[in-house]
């Protein structure tokens, strides 16, 4: 195979369906830690607000379907933060594809002229537990989504998660997640 030859990745598209068996939540609040030891922050970025606020929520649930990975376990962290370095507010225009000169890029689609866009890979990355049937994942969303899904799940008994999970090569991501009371396998 000839050097300068792409090398095609797979890629790979599943819808999965959870039933929620348990929950955690917990909340926090203090001065940024990037305030205190800027030395020692991952992305300093001086957006930030001084006092930050967050909110984490952890869900357990089991894989209804595709009935291939029925019963896996799932371990979900939702982590409610607002910081501007984690990238939540991000737009459209920031995720602009751009040319060797810095300029963005455009294609034509339809006699149109469209932007070129490169979006994230997901919300966060699907890790199997090495020797378990257990998947756990860590993602970064808004304090309001954490506060809504801990409403829904303080005040509902049967619940159920649906993952859109894209993989590419070796890496799962989340590329979207859905908290709701109809079973979404009778849909």
């Amino acid at each position: 195979m000839p050097r300068n030859q792409a090398i095609r990745v797979k890629e790979e598209d599943t819808h999965l369906e959870l039933r929620v068996e348990s929950f955690e939540a917990s909340l926090w609040g203090g001065v940024n830690h990037d305030a205190l030891a800027p030395e020692y922050a991952w992305r300093l970025d001086e957006e930030d607000l001084v006092y930050k606020f967050t909110s984490e929520l952890r869900i357990s649930a089991l894989t209804t379907w595709p009935s291939k990975r029925a019963n896996e376990h799932f371990e979900l962290t939702l982590h409610g933060d607002d910081r501007h370095s984690t990238r939540l507010l991000e737009m459209l225009k920031d995720i602009r594809a751009t040319d060797n000169d810095g300029s963005p890029r455009y294609r034509t689609y339809r006699g149109k002229e469209i932007p070129v866009l490169v979006p994230p890979d997901g919300l966060g990355v699907i890790d199997k537990v090495r020797g378990e049937s257990t998947r756990r994942a860590w993602l970064f969303v808004t304090p309001l989504f954490v506060d809504q899904c801990r409403s829904l799940l303080t005040n509902t008994t049967d619940l159920f998660l649906s993952i859109h999970e894209w993989k590419c090569g070796r890496s799962r991501w989340v590329r979207s997640l859905s908290l709701q009371t109809s079973d979404p396998a009778e849909e």
